[in-house]
Formats: structure tokens, C-alpha cells, sequence
């Protein structure tokens, strides 16, 4: 089987980090891509790439010249779900033999640059909608989190995310897992915590830039969260937001750039 090269460019990366990298074996069994280790520090990674513009791709094909736009809901995606899934799978599948903090790495990978499946990948992870809010009479939108069904709470042992767009990378902290300080330790963690690219839960305040619902109930109940949300921000009234990313592309000929 040829070699992943999105696998190969997180190898690298973990290599700059500081990490001694293996590569995980095949087996008939699915397994994980990388083992990343220094001393006790150790992580089992999976790396997951999308391509989820060949409908702009075919579009632009059957009519080039023409507009093509694409409207994406920013909420969960349950394709993104089976993908979340899948590598919590293959991560504990190779856990016995190369033992270490279980961590997603997913790097969309489109044809034309037309993705939103970062912020998408988030609102599975972390349960975020966008949600209007009314207090005093002003309003306002703002992200929030764990305000809907949320693979982190479903998958505990998958202790964290490394999202990465271009080279721009993020760490995610599953606030579920048992494992967050041990995390917190690792070369992985500074790393990013030193660039300001850590979304940890955890040590973020709830306020009117980010909504954060730290309660256990039916994150699927919309009317119990939002009164939930509501109870522990007293003198907020909110609703959930349609959010959507909106995007344009065209072809052009370089002849008539000419």
C-alpha cells in the first residue's frame, strides 16, 4: 500500500516537535497511523485527511466559466461523525502494542481550497452552534460549546484533536477524558500552548466570545440546553443560529488574463 503523505507531513511536524515517530504496522486488523514517543511521553495518531469539493469540481467541469456556489452548515456532519469514529477504532486497535494518549490529526485535503470541514470536525468534537443572545435589552452571536451531541463526551479515551488548515494548526483538548493532565505535559501540548493554538475547554471563561454549557443533561433536548444555558448565565435570554459559510468559485481561462 502506498504511503499516506498527510501522515508523512504529521510525522514530520511531530519530528520538529521532538518526537522519535514509528510508523504503526498493518495488520488484518485496522490500526493507527503513528507512534510518537519521548520517554513516557508517548501518543498513538491517527491522521484522517477530506476532499469535499469534487461537487464544485464537477460543476465547474460540466459548465466552466459559470459561478458555482456552495452554502455549508457550520454544525455536526454525521459522515465527519463515522470519520471521528473510525479513528477512535483504529486508535484503541493499536494501543496494546504502541501504547500512548489517543489523538485524531485530521487535515482537510480539497481540490480547489473550497473546505469547511475544520470548523465542522470542531462542532462534532466539542458539541458547538452559534447562538444568538439577548441581555439588557442589547444582542449579540457567539459560538458555543457542548450545546449539542458531542463525539469527545461519546469517545473519552480520543484525548484530543490536531486540526490543521494549510500550516495552520490547532490543538483540541477533549474536555471527557481522564487523561487531560498527562496531556498537558506533553511536548505536544507546549507546542502549541506556546503559539496560542490550545482550545481547552477546561480553562476557557463562558462569556459573551465563547458560550460554555458545563452541565451533564440531553445535549439533543434544544429547549433543556438553551434553558440550561440560560441558568448559568443569569440575565441571558438565547437561541440557536443557522450559521453558514457561503463561498463563490469560478474558472478563468489564463488566455484571457492575456
Amino acid at each position: 500500500m502506498s504511503r499516506d503523505p498527510h501522515a508523512d507531513h504529521a510525522a514530520e511536524i511531530l519530528t520538529e516537535i521532538g518526537y522519535t515517530v514509528e510508523r504503526i504496522l498493518e495488520t488484518t486488523d485496522e490500526t493507527a497511523d503513528l507512534w510518537a514517543h519521548s520517554g513516557s511521553d508517548r501518543l498513538t495518531i491517527e491522521v484522517k485527511s477530506r476532499v469535499d469539493d469534487l461537487d464544485v469540481v464537477k460543476e465547474l467541469a460540466a459548465a466552466p466559466g459559470t459561478v458555482v456556489t456552495r452554502e455549508t452548515p457550520l454544525v455536526r456532519s454525521d459522515p465527519l461523525g463515522r470519520m471521528i469514529r473510525k479513528a477512535r477504532s483504529q486508535i484503541r486497535a493499536s494501543q496494546s502494542g504502541y501504547p500512548g494518549l489517543g489523538v485524531l490529526w485530521f487535515r482537510p485535503d480539497p481540490v480547489l481550497g473550497v473546505s469547511n470541514a475544520i470548523e465542522q470536525v470542531k462542532a462534532n468534537l466539542l458539541g458547538s452552534r452559534w447562538v444568538s443572545y439577548r441581555l439588557d435589552g442589547q444582542f449579540g452571536f457567539a459560538p458555543a460549546f457542548l450545546v449539542a451531541p458531542t463525539d469527545f463526551h461519546r469517545f473519552p479515551d480520543l484525548d484530543a484533536a490536531v486540526l490543521q488548515k494549510q500550516d495552520e494548526l490547532q490543538l483540541v483538548v477533549n474536555p471527557f477524558s481522564a487523561r487531560k493532565d498527562p496531556l498537558r505535559a506533553t511536548r505536544l501540548h507546549h507546542y502549541f500552548d506556546a503559539g496560542g493554538a490550545v482550545i481547552d475547554l477546561d480553562r476557557l471563561a463562558s462569556g459573551k466570545d465563547h458560550f460554555i454549557l458545563r452541565c451533564e443533561l440531553d445535549r439533543a433536548d434544544k429547549p433543556a440546553v438553551l434553558a440550561a444555558l440560560a441558568h448559568q448565565h443569569p440575565g441571558h435570554a438565547f437561541t440557536f443560529s443557522n450559521m453558514q459559510a457561503f463561498s463563490g468559485i469560478t474558472t478563468i481561462n489564463r488566455s484571457d488574463l492575456d
